[in-house]
């Protein structure tokens, strides 16, 4: 028996097709290596590693990662069906996805970023696959929390909830535009943040995003007392950006121009 697709001319054996249907069955879409040669016992290891590696090449085997795929379906043949925050989460399972993959994904982000960002507790590279770039930002276990965990394509995935991403953006990436997008996010979309959890996360938080956050918090007409006692306890000074020279004594924060303008959040 052989199994054609037309689109790519691409041709299954019988022995192929058996291998694919165990593992699906087996392991589901994601598989290893060691997945797919114990379901060859009569190869020797050479040949394991070359039937894996025609069937990469043919478009039936989606490599995530070393020695990790997805099996590729009819409609996806040669791509990754499964979704991008799944991949986040294969390639470096000890990780959560943040930033704006994970504001869309909670629906307060319309753009569909190129680049996924997961926040990590171990060192590992960008990774691009079919022009998506996988990102991963090291941290410390004080500031790795923050995350919800649901299925996705078959997976368990680590995603980090609206108010954890807009502290992480200040946290990880400081910049103007990241405060500009943080001050857009809770601007457009103060009926869905949870100021409560929003405080929480940045009490928790290094003492420069904590009275970021504070300080956007007190503009917008909040109760912040938690937050400012926390900040008065260090007599150090922080900086929104390094180009920051106005000097906000409530918070002993330099603050960035985009902080004061008609932006701030909920005005």
């Amino acid at each position: 028996m052989w199994y054609y697709h037309d689109m790519k001319r691409t041709v299954l054996n019988q022995a192929q097709l058996q291998l694919l249907e165990q593992a699906l069955a087996a392991h589901g879409s994601v598989v290893t290596f060691a997945d797919l040669a114990a379901l060859l016992p009569g190869k020797s290891a050479a040949g394991r590693r070359t039937f894996v590696k025609t069937l990469v090449d043919a478009g039936w085997l989606v490599r995530i990662k070393r020695g990790v795929f997805q099996i590729a379906d009819m409609s996806s043949l040669g791509t990754l069906s499964i979704s991008r925050l799944a991949v986040a989460q294969i390639i470096v399972p000890d990780s959560y996805v943040s930033f704006e993959v994970a504001l869309q994904h909670w629906g307060l982000h319309d753009q569909l970023p190129a680049t996924v960002t997961s926040i990590a507790v171990q060192q590992r590279g960008p990774v691009v696959i079919e022009g998506i770039r996988y990102r991963y930002v090291k941290t410390v276990k004080d500031y790795y929390f923050g995350w919800q965990t649901m299925e996705l394509s078959q997976r368990q995935v680590r995603v980090a909830y609206p108010e954890k991403s807009l502290v992480d953006l200040l946290q990880f990436h400081r910049s103007r535009s990241s405060l500009s997008l943080v001050i857009e996010k809770l601007t457009e979309n103060h009926r869905q943040i949870d100021f409560d959890r929003l405080q929480a996360f940045l009490l928790q938080a290094n003492l420069t995003t904590l009275r970021l956050g504070g300080y956007l918090l007190d503009q917008a007409g909040m109760d912040t007392t938690g937050l400012r006692q926390r900040s008065e306890a260090s007599t150090s000074v922080s900086h929104a950006t390094p180009g920051s020279d106005d000097y906000a004594a409530r918070w002993r924060l330099y603050v960035d121009p985009v902080m004061t303008g008609e932006a701030a959040p909920l005005r």
